[in-house]
């Protein structure tokens, strides 16, 4: 039969050595333990199995982290929840987790799929990894010393910009320093896409659409003051300033 044949092999092996049922055990109802609680099988569904096993298993990127040094420990969750708590767009939340599963078409994750001859960067002629496209590359590390000293001078509060900062947010920063971040990044990926120098100028621009986008999503919904108080740091009236 067909669901017999959606079982998987090991556990035919388990049952197949295992001895009969006793009528006592027959009458029984069947429970299973998932996720420390107690479930009746026939109240059991695919998705609590399903999110028993993720639970249970270590994202292969995040492994990949750790070995470079940018670990989280327990604090992972709130990394891979941070996208989704500081911004509505869903451009922003794609590119985030793109990054944060090492799925990002860097110029080394192109080559070595051989779409492309070599993973060599085309400004600075390193390779081109995720850590070097949005924070190492020489070309990068200027953008982000303006707009950290810009964000500086704005707020009156020193703001941490290190690679683990850049990459994968701050949860111990405001929310909208890491929309910031995030904007940042996107703006950089849509200038290597046009062959484009990063400037602080141009991204101001950037930054104001998102400002104006947000401004208006939240005085339709009805929620303005959640909005300011979001952008409480860079508000001036009902504009934005950096």
């Amino acid at each position: 039969m067909g669901w017999c044949r959606a079982i998987p092999g090991r556990w035919m092996n388990r049952l197949a050595g295992s001895p009969p049922l006793t009528p006592e055990e027959r009458d029984e109802v069947p429970v299973i333990e998932i996720g420390g609680k107690e479930i009746v099988a026939r109240n059991l569904r695919p998705s609590m199995a399903y999110k028993a096993m993720l639970a249970e298993r270590v994202p292969t990127a995040q492994t990949r982290w750790a070995r470079d040094g940018l670990d989280f420990g327990s604090d992972w969750c709130q990394v891979y929840s941070l996208p989704f708590k500081v911004t509505e767009s869903t451009k922003l939340q794609s590119l985030q987790f793109r990054i944060l599963h090492r799925y990002f078409p860097t110029r080394r994750f192109l080559c070595i799929r051989k779409v492309i001859d070599d993973p060599f960067c085309e400004n600075c002629g390193e390779i081109e990894t995720i850590t070097h496209l949005f924070i190492s590359c020489s070309e990068v590390q200027t953008f982000w010393h303006d707009l950290i000293e810009a964000i500086q001078r704005r707020t009156d509060s020193v703001i941490q910009a290190t690679e683990r900062d850049v990459i994968f947010g701050n949860i111990e920063q405001p929310a909208i320093i890491n929309l910031v971040f995030l904007v940042a990044k996107q703006f950089i990926v849509n200038n290597r896409h046009q062959d484009c120098a990063s400037s602080l100028n141009a991204f101001r621009q950037s930054l104001l659409r998102m400002f104006e986008l947000e401004k208006a999503v939240a005085t339709k919904r009805g929620k303005y003051d959640r909005f300011r108080k979001k952008w409480a740091l860079f508000m001036c009236g009902n504009t934005m300033q950096l």
